[in-house]
Protein backbone atom coordinates (compact mmCIF):
# COMPACT_ATOMS: atom_id res chain seq x y z
CA UNK A 1 0.00 0.00 0.00
CA UNK A 2 1.65 3.12 -0.85
CA UNK A 3 2.38 6.04 1.40
CA UNK A 4 -0.19 8.96 1.98
CA UNK A 5 2.09 12.02 1.09
CA UNK A 6 -0.54 14.42 2.13
CA UNK A 7 0.48 17.36 4.05
CA UNK A 8 -0.71 17.10 7.76
CA UNK A 9 -3.68 19.66 7.72
CA UNK A 10 -3.24 21.28 11.39
CA UNK A 11 -6.43 23.57 11.02
CA UNK A 12 -8.63 25.60 8.34
CA UNK A 13 -8.97 29.47 7.63
CA UNK A 14 -11.04 31.20 5.79
CA UNK A 15 -10.03 34.44 3.20
CA UNK A 16 -11.63 36.01 -0.09
CA UNK A 17 -11.04 34.74 -2.97
CA UNK A 18 -10.84 36.65 -6.33
CA UNK A 19 -14.74 36.99 -7.14
CA UNK A 20 -14.85 38.14 -3.18
CA UNK A 21 -16.34 35.16 -1.98
CA UNK A 22 -15.20 33.40 1.45
CA UNK A 23 -13.40 30.23 0.94
CA UNK A 24 -12.18 27.67 3.29
CA UNK A 25 -8.34 26.56 2.58
CA UNK A 26 -6.19 24.24 4.47
CA UNK A 27 -3.11 25.79 6.44
CA UNK A 28 -0.35 23.54 6.21
CA UNK A 29 2.19 23.06 9.53
CA UNK A 30 5.52 23.94 6.64
CA UNK A 31 3.23 27.46 6.33
CA UNK A 32 2.54 27.99 9.98
CA UNK A 33 6.40 27.68 10.20
CA UNK A 34 7.36 30.26 7.32
CA UNK A 35 5.01 32.88 8.99
CA UNK A 36 6.49 32.53 12.65
CA UNK A 37 10.02 32.79 10.79
CA UNK A 38 8.97 36.03 9.28
CA UNK A 39 7.21 37.00 12.30
CA UNK A 40 10.34 37.11 13.99
CA UNK A 41 12.95 38.68 11.90
CA UNK A 42 10.40 41.30 11.41
CA UNK A 43 10.39 41.80 15.36
CA UNK A 44 14.57 41.23 15.23
CA UNK A 45 14.75 43.88 12.91
CA UNK A 46 13.01 46.41 14.41
CA UNK A 47 14.56 45.82 17.92
CA UNK A 48 17.63 46.02 16.21
CA UNK A 49 16.31 49.50 14.66
CA UNK A 50 15.65 50.46 18.21
CA UNK A 51 18.81 49.68 20.06
CA UNK A 52 20.42 51.49 17.85
CA UNK A 53 18.36 54.76 18.02
CA UNK A 54 19.07 54.73 22.01
CA UNK A 55 22.47 53.83 20.99
CA UNK A 56 22.92 57.05 18.60
CA UNK A 57 20.89 59.13 21.42
CA UNK A 58 23.12 58.14 24.31
CA UNK A 59 26.30 59.21 22.15
CA UNK A 60 24.70 62.45 21.54
CA UNK A 61 24.39 62.81 25.15
CA UNK A 62 27.85 61.93 25.78
CA UNK A 63 29.27 64.24 23.02
CA UNK A 64 26.60 67.19 24.40
CA UNK A 65 28.08 66.53 27.86
CA UNK A 66 31.65 66.36 27.10
CA UNK A 67 30.94 69.99 25.48
CA UNK A 68 28.69 71.24 28.73
CA UNK A 69 30.51 73.24 31.23
CA UNK A 70 30.84 71.67 34.58
CA UNK A 71 30.96 74.31 37.40
CA UNK A 72 32.02 74.75 41.08
CA UNK A 73 30.01 76.38 42.75
CA UNK A 74 31.31 78.14 45.98
CA UNK A 75 29.03 79.94 48.36
CA UNK A 76 29.90 82.15 51.47
CA UNK A 77 27.38 82.31 54.19
CA UNK A 78 27.76 85.23 57.12
CA UNK A 79 25.29 84.73 60.09
CA UNK A 80 25.50 88.18 62.00
CA UNK A 81 25.48 88.15 65.84
CA UNK A 82 22.93 88.98 68.65
CA UNK A 83 21.42 92.64 67.62
CA UNK A 84 23.70 93.01 65.08
CA UNK A 85 22.45 94.13 61.23
CA UNK A 86 24.63 95.91 58.85
CA UNK A 87 21.45 98.07 57.37
CA UNK A 88 20.28 98.94 60.93
CA UNK A 89 23.76 99.94 61.83
CA UNK A 90 24.36 102.29 58.90
CA UNK A 91 20.62 103.61 59.10
CA UNK A 92 21.44 104.69 62.85
CA UNK A 93 24.77 106.10 61.93
CA UNK A 94 22.91 108.42 58.97
CA UNK A 95 20.29 109.59 62.22
CA UNK A 96 23.73 110.04 64.59
CA UNK A 97 25.22 112.43 61.67
CA UNK A 98 22.29 114.12 61.02
CA UNK A 99 22.66 115.85 64.76
CA UNK A 100 25.70 117.66 63.19
CA UNK A 101 24.25 118.62 59.96
CA UNK A 102 22.77 121.68 58.78
CA UNK A 103 19.09 121.82 59.04
CA UNK A 104 18.03 121.67 55.39
CA UNK A 105 20.25 118.53 54.93
CA UNK A 106 19.23 116.86 57.69
CA UNK A 107 15.73 116.75 57.36
CA UNK A 108 15.05 114.15 54.88
CA UNK A 109 17.08 111.91 57.41
CA UNK A 110 15.54 112.64 60.73
CA UNK A 111 11.81 112.23 59.01
CA UNK A 112 13.23 108.74 59.02
CA UNK A 113 14.91 108.77 62.41
CA UNK A 114 12.52 106.79 64.71
CA UNK A 115 12.97 106.99 68.36
CA UNK A 116 14.12 103.04 68.31
CA UNK A 117 16.45 104.06 65.48
CA UNK A 118 18.99 105.17 68.08
CA UNK A 119 19.20 102.12 70.55
CA UNK A 120 19.89 98.50 69.97
CA UNK A 121 20.89 97.30 66.45
CA UNK A 122 20.98 100.61 65.21
CA UNK A 123 23.51 102.27 67.70
CA UNK A 124 25.72 99.16 66.88
CA UNK A 125 29.03 99.28 64.14
CA UNK A 126 28.60 96.96 61.53
CA UNK A 127 30.60 93.46 62.41
CA UNK A 128 33.28 91.66 60.95
CA UNK A 129 31.32 88.83 60.08
CA UNK A 130 30.17 91.72 57.63
CA UNK A 131 33.36 92.87 56.72
CA UNK A 132 34.02 89.19 55.55
CA UNK A 133 30.92 88.91 53.52
CA UNK A 134 32.30 92.45 52.07
CA UNK A 135 35.52 91.08 51.17
CA UNK A 136 34.01 87.56 49.73
CA UNK A 137 33.91 87.63 45.93
CA UNK A 138 30.55 87.19 44.05
CA UNK A 139 30.64 86.41 40.40
CA UNK A 140 26.97 85.62 38.92
CA UNK A 141 29.26 85.45 35.41
CA UNK A 142 30.83 81.82 35.11
CA UNK A 143 34.73 82.31 36.01
CA UNK A 144 37.79 80.34 33.73
CA UNK A 145 37.61 78.66 30.55
CA UNK A 146 36.81 75.65 28.94
CA UNK A 147 34.70 72.81 30.39
CA UNK A 148 36.06 73.23 33.95
CA UNK A 149 34.28 76.70 35.51
CA UNK A 150 34.02 77.93 38.66
CA UNK A 151 31.51 80.78 40.76
CA UNK A 152 31.19 82.02 43.82
CA UNK A 153 27.69 83.77 45.96
CA UNK A 154 28.09 84.90 49.17
CA UNK A 155 25.20 85.56 51.21
CA UNK A 156 24.31 87.71 54.66
CA UNK A 157 22.02 86.50 57.22
CA UNK A 158 20.75 89.14 59.95
CA UNK A 159 21.68 89.11 63.49
CA UNK A 160 18.76 87.33 65.90
CA UNK A 161 16.67 89.49 67.05
CA UNK A 162 16.84 92.01 64.50
CA UNK A 163 14.81 93.14 61.28
CA UNK A 164 16.29 95.90 58.71
CA UNK A 165 14.40 98.57 59.32
CA UNK A 166 12.02 97.64 61.96
CA UNK A 167 12.16 97.69 66.15
CA UNK A 168 14.78 94.97 67.67
CA UNK A 169 12.72 91.52 69.18
CA UNK A 170 13.20 91.63 72.71
CA UNK A 171 12.32 87.46 73.16
CA UNK A 172 14.29 86.46 70.31
CA UNK A 173 17.57 88.46 71.36
CA UNK A 174 16.76 87.16 75.08
CA UNK A 175 16.17 83.59 73.89
CA UNK A 176 17.38 83.21 70.80
CA UNK A 177 13.93 81.70 69.61
CA UNK A 178 11.00 83.18 68.48
CA UNK A 179 10.11 84.58 64.95
CA UNK A 180 13.83 86.08 64.40
CA UNK A 181 15.41 83.44 66.46
CA UNK A 182 18.31 80.98 65.08
CA UNK A 183 16.02 78.35 63.97
CA UNK A 184 14.75 81.44 61.55
CA UNK A 185 17.64 82.43 60.44
CA UNK A 186 18.87 78.80 59.49
CA UNK A 187 15.68 78.25 57.12
CA UNK A 188 16.24 82.20 55.52
CA UNK A 189 19.94 81.41 54.41
CA UNK A 190 18.86 77.79 52.80
CA UNK A 191 15.91 80.52 50.83
CA UNK A 192 18.16 82.63 50.38
CA UNK A 193 20.87 80.14 48.72
CA UNK A 194 18.67 78.76 46.74
CA UNK A 195 17.18 82.00 45.16
CA UNK A 196 20.77 82.85 44.50
CA UNK A 197 21.64 79.60 42.80
CA UNK A 198 18.43 80.28 40.62
CA UNK A 199 19.30 83.53 39.33
CA UNK A 200 22.82 82.39 38.18
CA UNK A 201 20.92 79.47 36.42
CA UNK A 202 18.95 81.95 34.90
CA UNK A 203 21.54 83.81 33.70
CA UNK A 204 24.17 82.08 32.40
CA UNK A 205 23.99 79.08 29.43
CA UNK A 206 23.45 75.17 30.11
CA UNK A 207 25.74 74.02 32.73
CA UNK A 208 26.06 71.37 35.41
CA UNK A 209 26.86 71.81 38.85
CA UNK A 210 29.88 69.39 40.01
CA UNK A 211 30.09 70.53 43.02
CA UNK A 212 29.32 72.91 46.03
CA UNK A 213 31.54 74.43 48.25
CA UNK A 214 30.29 75.96 51.90
CA UNK A 215 32.31 78.64 53.59
CA UNK A 216 30.22 79.48 56.68
CA UNK A 217 31.03 82.63 59.01
CA UNK A 218 29.49 83.70 62.36
CA UNK A 219 29.61 85.69 65.28
CA UNK A 220 28.23 85.30 68.77
CA UNK A 221 24.95 83.30 68.11
CA UNK A 222 25.64 83.72 64.46
CA UNK A 223 28.60 81.82 65.23
CA UNK A 224 26.34 79.08 67.09
CA UNK A 225 23.52 79.42 63.78
CA UNK A 226 26.56 78.65 61.39
CA UNK A 227 27.84 75.57 63.30
CA UNK A 228 24.02 74.35 63.48
CA UNK A 229 24.17 75.08 59.52
CA UNK A 230 27.03 73.34 58.70
CA UNK A 231 25.78 70.53 60.66
CA UNK A 232 22.56 70.59 58.14
CA UNK A 233 24.21 70.58 55.29
CA UNK A 234 26.17 67.17 56.12
CA UNK A 235 24.62 65.04 58.46
CA UNK A 236 20.59 65.84 57.52
CA UNK A 237 19.77 64.17 54.50
CA UNK A 238 15.93 64.79 53.74
CA UNK A 239 15.18 69.00 55.08
CA UNK A 240 16.67 71.31 54.21
CA UNK A 241 18.98 70.63 51.98
CA UNK A 242 16.31 68.62 49.86
CA UNK A 243 14.66 71.86 49.30
CA UNK A 244 18.33 73.24 48.37
CA UNK A 245 18.61 71.14 45.60
CA UNK A 246 14.88 69.89 44.85
CA UNK A 247 13.92 71.94 41.71
CA UNK A 248 17.33 72.59 40.23
CA UNK A 249 17.04 69.09 37.87
CA UNK A 250 19.01 68.79 35.20
CA UNK A 251 21.72 71.35 36.16
CA UNK A 252 22.92 69.06 39.12
CA UNK A 253 25.82 66.87 37.72
CA UNK A 254 24.54 62.77 38.18
CA UNK A 255 26.60 62.30 41.42
CA UNK A 256 23.52 64.81 43.00
CA UNK A 257 20.87 62.46 41.00
CA UNK A 258 22.52 58.91 41.71
CA UNK A 259 23.58 59.40 45.80
CA UNK A 260 22.26 62.89 47.22
CA UNK A 261 24.33 65.24 48.49
CA UNK A 262 27.43 64.01 47.04
CA UNK A 263 28.52 66.99 45.58
CA UNK A 264 27.89 69.13 48.79
CA UNK A 265 31.23 69.85 50.16
CA UNK A 266 32.23 71.63 53.42
CA UNK A 267 34.71 74.76 52.79
CA UNK A 268 36.06 76.67 55.79
CA UNK A 269 34.14 77.72 59.01
CA UNK A 270 35.27 81.20 60.56
CA UNK A 271 33.51 81.44 63.92
CA UNK A 272 34.14 84.77 66.20
CA UNK A 273 32.81 83.57 70.12
CA UNK A 274 30.49 81.46 69.75
CA UNK A 275 27.67 82.13 72.59
CA UNK A 276 24.64 79.66 72.30
CA UNK A 277 22.55 80.84 75.25
CA UNK A 278 19.48 79.32 74.00
CA UNK A 279 16.57 79.56 76.80
CA UNK A 280 15.35 75.67 77.63
CA UNK A 281 11.54 75.14 77.39
CA UNK A 282 11.66 74.47 81.01
CA UNK A 283 13.42 76.93 82.94
CA UNK A 284 14.14 79.19 80.13
CA UNK A 285 17.90 79.94 81.33
CA UNK A 286 20.23 80.79 78.93
CA UNK A 287 23.23 78.97 81.04
CA UNK A 288 22.72 75.72 80.36
CA UNK A 289 25.18 73.60 78.38
CA UNK A 290 22.76 71.81 76.38
CA UNK A 291 21.24 73.91 73.59
CA UNK A 292 17.92 72.42 72.86
CA UNK A 293 17.19 71.76 69.15
CA UNK A 294 21.04 72.75 67.81
CA UNK A 295 23.62 70.33 66.44
CA UNK A 296 26.76 72.73 66.92
CA UNK A 297 28.89 69.78 67.42
CA UNK A 298 31.60 69.89 64.42
CA UNK A 299 33.62 66.50 64.26
CA UNK A 300 36.92 67.06 63.06
CA UNK A 301 36.67 64.24 60.34
CA UNK A 302 33.78 66.18 58.75
CA UNK A 303 35.07 69.27 59.07
CA UNK A 304 39.08 69.77 58.50
CA UNK A 305 39.12 73.56 58.58
CA UNK A 306 37.61 75.45 61.70
CA UNK A 307 39.06 78.78 63.16
CA UNK A 308 37.38 79.89 66.56
CA UNK A 309 38.84 83.57 67.60
CA UNK A 310 37.32 83.52 71.41
CA UNK A 311 37.11 86.88 73.96
CA UNK A 312 40.02 86.20 77.03
CA UNK A 313 38.22 88.77 78.84
CA UNK A 314 34.73 87.89 78.57
CA UNK A 315 33.27 87.54 82.27
CA UNK A 316 29.46 87.70 81.62
CA UNK A 317 27.01 85.05 83.15
CA UNK A 318 25.04 85.01 80.12
CA UNK A 319 27.47 84.86 77.72
CA UNK A 320 28.98 81.44 78.45
CA UNK A 321 31.43 80.36 75.29
CA UNK A 322 30.57 77.11 73.34
CA UNK A 323 34.15 76.16 72.85
CA UNK A 324 35.26 73.74 69.64
CA UNK A 325 38.81 72.76 71.77
CA UNK A 326 40.53 70.65 71.48
CA UNK A 327 38.98 69.36 67.95
CA UNK A 328 39.10 72.37 66.24
CA UNK A 329 41.74 75.37 65.93
CA UNK A 330 40.57 78.26 69.20
CA UNK A 331 42.44 81.53 70.08
CA UNK A 332 41.68 83.39 73.17
CA UNK A 333 42.74 86.82 72.32
CA UNK A 334 42.25 90.24 74.23
CA UNK A 335 39.06 91.95 74.38
CA UNK A 336 35.85 91.08 75.24
CA UNK A 337 32.74 89.83 72.66
CA UNK A 338 32.16 92.45 70.50
CA UNK A 339 35.78 93.35 70.74
CA UNK A 340 36.37 89.85 68.79
CA UNK A 341 33.62 89.76 66.52
CA UNK A 342 32.97 93.92 66.21
CA UNK A 343 29.47 95.94 66.89
CA UNK A 344 31.31 98.15 68.71
CA UNK A 345 31.44 102.13 67.71
CA UNK A 346 35.23 103.44 66.22
CA UNK A 347 34.96 106.25 69.13
CA UNK A 348 32.93 105.98 71.78
CA UNK A 349 32.01 106.83 75.87
CA UNK A 350 31.70 103.99 78.23
CA UNK A 351 30.02 104.56 81.30
CA UNK A 352 28.98 101.70 83.25
CA UNK A 353 28.83 100.82 86.58
CA UNK A 354 31.72 98.04 87.58
CA UNK A 355 30.16 96.79 91.04
CA UNK A 356 26.27 96.34 92.37
CA UNK A 357 24.29 100.16 93.13
CA UNK A 358 23.94 99.60 96.84
CA UNK A 359 21.87 101.29 98.80
CA UNK A 360 21.47 102.38 102.48
CA UNK A 361 18.81 104.26 104.77
CA UNK A 362 20.48 106.49 107.50
CA UNK A 363 19.71 109.85 109.13
CA UNK A 364 18.86 113.53 107.12
CA UNK A 365 22.26 114.65 107.65
CA UNK A 366 24.82 112.13 107.52
CA UNK A 367 27.77 112.78 104.74
CA UNK A 368 27.20 109.81 102.13
CA UNK A 369 31.30 109.32 102.65
CA UNK A 370 30.54 108.41 106.29
CA UNK A 371 28.05 105.74 105.32
CA UNK A 372 28.84 102.24 105.04
CA UNK A 373 28.06 101.71 101.06
CA UNK A 374 30.59 104.35 100.88
CA UNK A 375 33.53 102.78 102.14
CA UNK A 376 32.30 99.43 100.32
CA UNK A 377 32.32 101.32 97.04
CA UNK A 378 35.83 102.42 97.75
CA UNK A 379 37.12 99.00 98.30
CA UNK A 380 34.94 97.84 95.05
CA UNK A 381 36.83 100.93 93.29
CA UNK A 382 40.77 99.26 94.96
CA UNK A 383 39.37 95.90 93.48
CA UNK A 384 39.17 96.99 90.05
CA UNK A 385 42.18 98.78 89.71
CA UNK A 386 44.15 96.01 90.27
CA UNK A 387 42.46 94.23 87.97
CA UNK A 388 43.78 96.78 85.68
CA UNK A 389 41.05 99.40 84.61
CA UNK A 390 42.47 102.57 84.82
CA UNK A 391 42.74 104.30 87.72
CA UNK A 392 41.78 107.83 86.46
CA UNK A 393 38.79 106.20 84.44
CA UNK A 394 36.70 105.11 87.76
CA UNK A 395 35.03 106.95 90.10
CA UNK A 396 32.73 106.28 93.11
CA UNK A 397 29.25 107.31 91.94
CA UNK A 398 27.26 108.75 93.90
CA UNK A 399 23.15 109.87 92.86
CA UNK A 400 21.47 112.07 94.16
CA UNK A 401 19.73 110.99 97.69
CA UNK A 402 15.62 110.01 97.84
CA UNK A 403 14.42 111.96 101.49
CA UNK A 404 12.14 109.55 102.82
CA UNK A 405 8.52 110.46 104.44
CA UNK A 406 8.40 110.94 108.20
CA UNK A 407 6.92 108.41 110.26
CA UNK A 408 3.48 109.48 110.70
CA UNK A 409 3.66 106.92 114.04
CA UNK A 410 6.51 108.86 115.66
CA UNK A 411 6.69 112.82 114.70
CA UNK A 412 9.87 113.22 117.07
CA UNK A 413 12.02 110.95 115.45
CA UNK A 414 14.70 111.71 112.96
CA UNK A 415 14.39 112.32 109.10
CA UNK A 416 16.14 109.25 107.24
CA UNK A 417 17.27 109.53 103.60
CA UNK A 418 18.38 106.77 101.22
CA UNK A 419 22.22 106.89 99.46
CA UNK A 420 23.21 105.04 96.85
CA UNK A 421 26.94 104.14 95.59
CA UNK A 422 28.83 102.28 93.37
CA UNK A 423 31.74 102.20 90.93
CA UNK A 424 31.39 103.85 87.90
CA UNK A 425 33.61 103.74 84.93
CA UNK A 426 34.06 106.25 82.91
CA UNK A 427 36.14 107.02 79.47
CA UNK A 428 36.44 107.39 75.83
CA UNK A 429 37.35 103.99 73.85
CA UNK A 430 38.02 102.65 70.75
CA UNK A 431 35.69 100.02 68.60
CA UNK A 432 38.69 99.27 66.21
CA UNK A 433 40.51 96.49 68.59
CA UNK A 434 37.92 94.18 66.56
CA UNK A 435 40.08 95.31 63.31
CA UNK A 436 43.37 93.74 64.41
CA UNK A 437 40.77 89.87 65.04
CA UNK A 438 39.32 90.95 61.21
CA UNK A 439 43.08 90.88 59.68
CA UNK A 440 44.07 88.05 61.76
CA UNK A 441 40.75 85.67 60.67
CA UNK A 442 40.85 87.05 57.13
CA UNK A 443 44.90 85.48 57.35
CA UNK A 444 43.30 82.19 58.49
CA UNK A 445 41.02 81.43 56.63
CA UNK A 446 42.51 82.61 53.11
CA UNK A 447 45.32 80.23 53.97
CA UNK A 448 42.84 77.61 54.37
CA UNK A 449 41.14 78.51 50.68
CA UNK A 450 38.74 80.65 51.45
CA UNK A 451 38.71 83.22 48.35
CA UNK A 452 38.43 86.74 49.64
CA UNK A 453 39.75 89.68 48.44
CA UNK A 454 42.79 91.36 49.89
CA UNK A 455 42.29 93.95 52.51
CA UNK A 456 43.16 97.58 51.84
CA UNK A 457 45.13 98.50 55.09
CA UNK A 458 44.97 101.72 54.44
CA UNK A 459 41.01 102.31 53.79
CA UNK A 460 40.15 104.09 56.55
CA UNK A 461 37.33 101.09 57.29
CA UNK A 462 40.25 98.55 58.00
CA UNK A 463 42.96 100.79 59.28
CA UNK A 464 44.19 100.45 62.40
CA UNK A 465 45.31 102.63 65.40
CA UNK A 466 49.42 102.52 65.21
CA UNK A 467 49.45 101.66 68.44
CA UNK A 468 48.23 98.60 67.33
CA UNK A 469 49.82 98.06 64.64
CA UNK A 470 53.03 95.99 66.26
CA UNK A 471 50.27 93.32 68.51
CA UNK A 472 48.64 93.28 64.84
CA UNK A 473 52.00 92.14 63.30
CA UNK A 474 52.75 89.80 66.15
CA UNK A 475 49.50 88.28 66.00
CA UNK A 476 49.24 87.86 62.41
CA UNK A 477 52.69 85.87 62.46
CA UNK A 478 51.11 83.42 65.09
CA UNK A 479 52.56 84.81 68.13
CA UNK A 480 49.47 85.14 70.49
CA UNK A 481 51.27 86.47 73.86
CA UNK A 482 50.61 89.95 74.88
CA UNK A 483 53.17 91.51 77.59
CA UNK A 484 52.08 93.78 80.70
CA UNK A 485 52.51 96.95 78.57
CA UNK A 486 50.57 96.08 75.79
CA UNK A 487 47.42 94.86 78.10
CA UNK A 488 47.36 98.05 80.25
CA UNK A 489 47.24 100.17 76.90
CA UNK A 490 44.53 97.64 75.35
CA UNK A 491 42.55 97.85 78.83
CA UNK A 492 42.52 101.65 78.68
CA UNK A 493 41.70 102.15 75.40
CA UNK A 494 40.55 99.64 73.50
CA UNK A 495 38.93 96.28 75.49
CA UNK A 496 35.55 97.30 76.22
CA UNK A 497 33.67 96.23 80.07
CA UNK A 498 30.76 94.17 79.08
CA UNK A 499 30.32 92.61 82.51
CA UNK A 500 28.85 95.51 84.52
CA UNK A 501 25.84 96.50 86.63
CA UNK A 502 24.47 98.69 84.60
CA UNK A 503 20.80 97.94 84.19
CA UNK A 504 18.39 97.98 81.66
CA UNK A 505 14.63 98.81 81.32
CA UNK A 506 11.71 96.37 80.79
CA UNK A 507 9.03 98.10 79.95
CA UNK A 508 7.00 95.51 79.61
CA UNK A 509 7.47 94.66 83.28
CA UNK A 510 8.22 98.04 84.41
CA UNK A 511 11.19 96.80 86.17
CA UNK A 512 15.35 96.80 86.12
CA UNK A 513 16.89 93.83 84.19
CA UNK A 514 20.87 92.68 85.20
CA UNK A 515 21.60 91.34 81.73
CA UNK A 516 25.39 92.08 81.79
CA UNK A 517 26.48 91.34 85.13
CA UNK A 518 29.29 88.57 85.88
CA UNK A 519 29.88 85.45 86.67
CA UNK A 520 30.20 84.90 90.61
CA UNK A 521 34.30 84.30 90.49
CA UNK A 522 34.61 86.72 87.42
CA UNK A 523 35.68 83.56 85.46
CA UNK A 524 33.72 82.74 82.43
CA UNK A 525 31.63 79.62 81.65
CA UNK A 526 32.94 77.27 79.18
CA UNK A 527 30.76 74.68 77.75
CA UNK A 528 33.06 72.02 76.19
CA UNK A 529 33.05 70.46 72.66
CA UNK A 530 30.81 67.45 72.80
CA UNK A 531 27.96 65.65 70.76
CA UNK A 532 24.61 66.55 71.81
CA UNK A 533 21.80 64.70 72.05
CA UNK A 534 18.81 65.07 69.02
CA UNK A 535 16.16 67.01 70.05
Amino acid sequence: MARDTRPLVTHWEWYKNGQGLLVRRVVTEEEQEARQRATEEARARQEHFLDEQVRIADELERRRLERQVAVSLRIGVFFDGTGNNTANAEEGAACRRSRSMPEDQARAIVDRCEPYKLTGSYANDVTNVWRLYDLYPTSRALQGEGQKRWASLSIYVQGIGTVAGQPDQVFSSATGRGETGIATRVYDAFKAIRSDIKQLLQQNADFQIESITFDVFGFSRGAVVARHFAHQLLFVKDWPVYELLSGLGRHLESRFVHRFGEGIRAGVLGLFDSVAATAGWTDWSVRNPVEPGLQITLPQSRFPHVVHLVAADEQRANFPLSSLAPDHLEIALPGVHSDIGGGYLAEDQERVLVGPMRAQTVPLQTPIEETAIYVEAQEDLARQIAQGWPADALSVHTPPAESLPADPQDRLAPRLKRVFAGVELSRPLSGKLSLVYLRLMHKLVTERGVPLDVIDIHDPKYEIPDELAPLCERFLAGDYQVTDAEYRMLRRRYIHCSAHWTPILNGHYNRLLYVNTPTNDGIRVIHPHKPQGRP
